[in-house]
């Protein structure tokens, strides 16, 4: 028996004779778990490169924080400029960017609430959270949108590559793949919100699926809402 699993065994007996549970936690720090499934699908790779659309949080429901943990650095992108104050003092290694990711370069409508995890650029998205109470409208701010190529373009180190891209903008994840240039820009591993059943939808006839299995990717695994893609090709 190897030193490895002779550890593993003694782990195991005494965790278990001294009720050392705790032993045996992995921090998530994803909403869902995503990031446990994301350090798998990659290998726990250390050292790679991430973009986070739609950030939110440097902790609360990051699915990028850790992988920043265990060496990755990457962009955060989020339109509330004070979530990205946050990003800056607490993942001072990234590049931390307050900007809005839409299909065109226009003026549109960012609307906010109590709980900014819920902020969104869609009308529809917005009246859907208020009709259900899950939080309060604040306020409704004017911003310039970007695309994402032109974000990629000017803030993606030289000769990076996106290891993994994360996108949750609450109602306009589409509309921000569109955006990008996938012949310059091509993330190895997506993870992506969208709000279906997949016990009652077909998932392949859904337009994110749809687009982003055009571009080579499959599914490899899924959450409640979140759907996470492997570039194959």
């Amino acid at each position: 028996m190897n030193l490895k699993n002779i550890f593993r065994y003694l782990k195991s007996v005494i965790s278990v004779k001294l009720n050392l549970y705790f032993l045996y936690a992995r921090a998530s720090y994803s909403q869902e778990g995503e990031d446990l499934i994301i350090q798998k699908i990659v290998n726990f790779k250390k050292k790679g490169f991430y973009v986070d659309i739609g950030a939110h949080h440097p902790f609360r429901y990051s699915n990028t924080f850790l992988l920043y943990k265990n060496g990755w650095r990457g962009i955060n992108i989020d339109a509330d400029i004070k979530a990205i104050k946050l990003f800056k003092k607490a993942r001072p290694k990234d590049i931390n960017v307050a900007k809005v990711i839409s299909n065109k370069n226009t003026i549109l409508n960012l609307y906010v609430f109590n709980d900014t995890a819920l902020n969104t650029l869609s009308r529809k998205q917005a009246g859907i959270v208020v009709k259900s109470k899950q939080s309060e409208l604040v306020k409704i701010l004017k911003v310039k949108s970007y695309t994402l190529e032109q974000i990629l373009t000017r803030y993606l180190p030289k000769n990076a590559s996106i290891d993994f891209l994360n996108l949750d903008v609450e109602g306009l994840d589409y509309e921000v793949l569109r955006s990008n240039n996938w012949n310059l820009f091509k993330p190895k591993v997506i993870c992506i919100e969208i709000l279906l059943n997949p016990l009652k939808n077909n998932l392949n006839g859904n337009r994110i699926t749809k687009f982003l299995l055009k571009k080579g990717y499959v599914i490899r695994s899924h959450t409640i809402n979140s759907f996470i893609f492997d570039l194959v090709r």
